[in-house]
C-alpha cells in the first residue's frame, strides 16, 4: 500500500527517516509517514512530489493566514518607509535606478552606466552628509554635475539579474499611480511585498512539516528580525532573502529527491539575486555528499546538486547575455573601494573569513531614523538561537534535519570563504571583512529550522504558542517604534 492510496494520519515530519550507515536498513520511527527515499515516494522527482500524502491539505485558512502575513508586513513597513527620509548606503539608489529603467524607461541597463535623472534627483534631494539644496535644485531640472555625486553618478549594479527589479518596478508604478506615494516610496513598498512573500513561504514550509501554529510562529519571528526587516524599508534585492531561505529549507526537508524542484527554485532565486542561490546550492551539496549513506535512491539524491547547479547557471547565463545585449559598460567606479591588494600568504585572508557569520543575526545596516534600543534588544535575542540552530537540528538524528543542519553549518562557515576565493582569483584582491548580509539567506533558514528542531511531536502547540507570542510581541513593539519615529 502506497502513501498515495492511504495517507498517514499525521503530516510528514522532518524527523522521519533516521540516519543509517551505507547499505543498512532504515531505522524505524514512531512517525507513521514514510521517510525520505521510501518506496511510496520513489521515482517521483517532480516539483510537487514531496507534497503527496500530507494529511493536512491546502485549505482556505492557509489563504487567510497568508493574506494576514501580507497585511501585517506591509502595514508595519509603510510607516518605516515614510519615516526613513534618507537613502540607504547599501546601493539603494542604484537598485532604484535599475527598477526605474525597466519599468519606466523600458530598457535593461548595462553593467555600469550613468544613473537616470530621476535617480539623481531622489539622491540629491534626500538628507545625507554630502547633498545640498543647490544640488537638489540642479538635479530636479536635470542639470546636476554627476561629478558631485558618489561613484561619479554611475549605476554599477546593472550586472544583477532583472527579476527583482522588474517586479518591484511595476509594483512601484502601480502603487504610485493609485496612491499618493512617490515612485521611490512605492518601490520601497515593493520590497515589503517581497518580504511578505518570503514570510508566507516560510509559513508554508514550516507548517507542512509541523502545524499551522508553528508555521505562523516562524513567520512572525523571522519578520521581527531587524537584519531581515531592514530590507523591507528600502529598494534592495536582499528583501527576497526570506523567500530564498524558505526555498532552501523546502529542498532540505524534502521526503523524496527534489531533483526538478531544486533546479526550478535555484533558477528563480538566482534570478532575483545570484548570491541568494547559495542556500539551495549548500543544501544540494550536502545531499550529494550524504547520498552514499542513504538506504534507497542514492543516485537520485545525488542528482539534486547537478539540477541546482544547472538552474543557477542558466539564470546567471541569461543575466549575462541580457547585460551584454544592453550595451557597452563603463569602468566600475567602486572596484577596490572595499578590498585590499593580496600580499603575503595567500591562505590567510581565506582562513580569516571562517566564523565571520557568528554575527549573522546582527543587522549590517539599519536606518538611523528608525533605530532604537529595541533593535539591539531583538538582535541579542536572536543571536544565540541562530548559532544553536544547526546543533539543534543535528541532534534530532533524522535525515531531513541532519541535511538541514549540515547545510546551515556549511553555509554560515564557508559562504564568506567562497566570496573571498572568488575575489582573490578574479581581481587579485581580498576583503578585510565580508559583511554578514552576503549570507543573509541563512538567517530565515536558521530561525525556521530552530523552531522545527525545538518542537516535540507531542508539544508542537506549546512551542508554537510560545514562539508565536514572542514574535507577535516583537512585531507589535516594532510597529509602535516605527510609528513613534514617524510622528
Amino acid at each position: 500500500m502506497t502513501q498515495d492510496s492511504q495517507p498517514s494520519p499525521r503530516p510528514e515530519s522532518p524527523d522521519s527517516g533516521s540516519v543509517s550507515a551505507p547499505g543498512s536498513a532504515p531505522h524505524s520511527t514512531s512517525v507513521s509517514a514514510p521517510g525520505p527515499g521510501s518506496s511510496g515516494e520513489r521515482g517521483s522527482g517532480l516539483f510537487f512530489a514531496s507534497l503527496r500524502g500530507v494529511s493536512r491539505p491546502w485549505r482556505a485558512i492557509d489563504l487567510a493566514i497568508i493574506l494576514g502575513i501580507f497585511l501585517v508586513t506591509i502595514g508595519i513597513a509603510v510607516p518605516g518607509i515614510l519615516g526613513y527620509r534618507g537613502v540607504s548606503p547599501i546601493d539603494e539608489i542604484t537598485h532604484f535606478d535599475y527598477a526605474y529603467k525597466l519599468a519606466v524607461d523600458h530598457h535593461i541597463p548595462a553593467a555600469v552606466e550613468p544613473l537616470s535623472d530621476e535617480a539623481l534627483s531622489e539622491w540629491a534631494c534626500r538628507p545625507s552628509g554630502w547633498t545640498s539644496e543647490e544640488l537638489c535644485d540642479l538635479a530636479e531640472t536635470g542639470e546636476a554635475d554627476t561629478e558631485e555625486f558618489p561613484a561619479v553618478g554611475l549605476n554599477y549594479n546593472g550586472f544583477h539579474p532583472p527579476l527583482y527589479y522588474f517586479i518591484t518596478g511595476w509594483i512601484g508604478r502601480a502603487l504610485s499611480a493609485l496612491t499618493p506615494l512617490t515612485l521611490f516610496a512605492a518601490m520601497r513598498v515593493g520590497s515589503a511585498v517581497w518580504l511578505a512573500a518570503g514570510l508566507s513561504a516560510c509559513y508554508l514550509v514550516v507548517s507542512r512539516h509541523s502545524s499551522r501554529a508553528l508555521g505562523l510562529a516562524a513567520a512572525a519571528l523571522i519578520g521581527s528580525t531587524p537584519a531581515v526587516s531592514a530590507f523591507a524599508f528600502i529598494v534592495s534585492p536582499d528583501s527576497t532573502a526570506a523567500l530564498a531561505g524558505a526555498a532552501a529549507l523546502f529542498v532540505a526537508l524534502a521526503a523524496s529527491p527534489p531533483i526538478l524542484a531544486a533546479g526550478l527554485l535555484a533558477f528563480v532565486i538566482a534570478s532575483t539575486k545570484l548570491l541568494l542561490a547559495i542556500g539551495i546550492l549548500c543544501v544540494s551539496g550536502v545531499l550529494f555528499l550524504t547520498a552514499p549513506w542513504r538506504a534507497q535512491d542514492r543516485g537520485r539524491w545525488a542528482l539534486v546538486l547537478p539540477s541546482a547547479l544547472a538552474g543557477t547557471a542558466a539564470s546567471a547565463l541569461i543575466s549575462r547575455l541580457l547585460t551584454r545585449w544592453a550595451g557597452p559598460s563603463l569602468p566600475n567606479p567602486i572596484l577596490g573601494v572595499s578590498t585590499r591588494p593580496a600580499e603575503g600568504e595567500f591562505v590567510r585572508p581565506i582562513l580569516n573569513m571562517i566564523g565571520q557569520n557568528a554575527s549573522l543575526a546582527r543587522p549590517y545596516w539599519f536606518p538611523d531614523d528608525l533605530d532604537s534600543p529595541f533593535t539591539q534588544l531583538v538582535t541579542n535575542l536572536f543571536v544565540p538561537l541562530v548559532l544553536a540552530a544547526p546543533i539543534l537540528a543535528l541532534a534530532r538524528r533524522r535525515w531531513p534535519m541532519v541535511v538541514a543542519g549540515l547545510s546551515l553549518l556549511a553555509g554560515m562557515l564557508f559562504t564568506p570563504v567562497v566570496i573571498q576565493i572568488r575575489e582573490l582569483l578574479t581581481h587579485g584582491l581580498y576583503f578585510p571583512i565580508i559583511v554578514s548580509r552576503y549570507s543573509i539567506v541563512f538567517l530565515p533558514f536558521a530561525l525556521a529550522l530552530a523552531l522545527l528542531a525545538l518542537r516535540d511531536r507531542e508539544k508542537t502547540v506549546p512551542v508554537a504558542l510560545t514562539a508565536g507570542g514572542i514574535g507577535v510581541l516583537l512585531l507589535a513593539l516594532h510597529a509602535v517604534g516605527l510609528v513613534h519615529h514617524l510622528l
